[in-house]
């Protein structure tokens, strides 16, 4: 009983944290981009309006799913013991989460980008 609390806390834990770890990677992206092109505002917007609001969501989804794969191994490593199931099951509620809090917010979401 006591593996399952434990479990359910670190897949819990472990799927709000990505979350924030994953604004932190796209930031990261953001800086490394403008470091490298010496990117200034109008080559931001240039930019931003050249991916869209969508091109935005995707690579927010994608720096969430890559946090959350780097806290996946960690827990493999720490928490699972070396269990390959919990870990891809982690992964597989990672995309979920991600899918019903798009689809709970998408009305917001095309209501902020337009």
């Amino acid at each position: 009983m006591f593996e399952i609390l434990t479990i359910f806390l670190v897949y819990l834990f472990s799927l709000n944290i990505a979350a924030f770890f994953g604004v932190a990677l796209l930031t990261l992206f953001f800086q490394i981009k403008k470091r490298s092109q010496g990117m200034q505002r109008e080559k931001w917007t240039k930019y931003f309006e050249k991916i869209g609001p969508k091109g935005l969501l995707i690579r927010l989804y994608i720096s969430y799913m890559l946090a959350l794969s780097l806290l996946a191994a960690i827990n493999y490593v720490s928490f699972f013991n070396h269990s390959l199931p919990y870990t891809v099951t982690l992964l597989i509620a990672g995309f979920f989460h991600l899918t019903y809090k798009y689809q709970l917010n998408k009305d917001q979401l095309k209501h902020r980008f337009h």
